[in-house]
């Protein structure tokens, strides 16, 4: 659960690492042709929903907060299953993601606490 944990770490990390590169680099780009800004919550939105999954990991007693996360994850897993045939690479990343972070969870929030370190 270890390894687990530091695998959904990194890349929830990474992913909004690059999620705020993105978002300041297509903001200056959108400025350097004259557009107006795009709405913050655009960037602020993923960034607390990438912020709830790393505390999930962080905080894997915290059930609550795992059960919320889940909920998310669902809507996050129906999303991209209904986008697939636009964006199949994309789509087909996050639903691994979310495949392992549903291994997590069911680790995390169903098992005793003595299977769960």
């Amino acid at each position: 659960m270890v390894v687990l944990r530091w695998v959904l770490g990194m890349t929830t990390f990474l992913a909004a690492g690059g999620l705020l590169l993105l978002a300041s680099w297509a903001g200056s780009y959108r400025r350097s042709w004259g557009a107006s800004e795009s709405s913050r919550l655009l960037v602020v939105g993923p960034l607390l929903a990438l912020m709830v999954l790393l505390a999930t990991l962080v905080f894997p007693e915290a059930t609550l907060l795992l059960h919320l996360a889940a909920m998310g994850m669902i809507v996050l897993s129906m999303a991209s299953l209904l986008l697939f045939s636009q964006a199949s690479g994309l789509c087909a990343t996050i639903l691994v993601y979310c495949g392992l972070w549903f291994g997590y969870y069911g680790l995390a929030a169903w098992s005793s606490p003595l299977t769960a370190t």
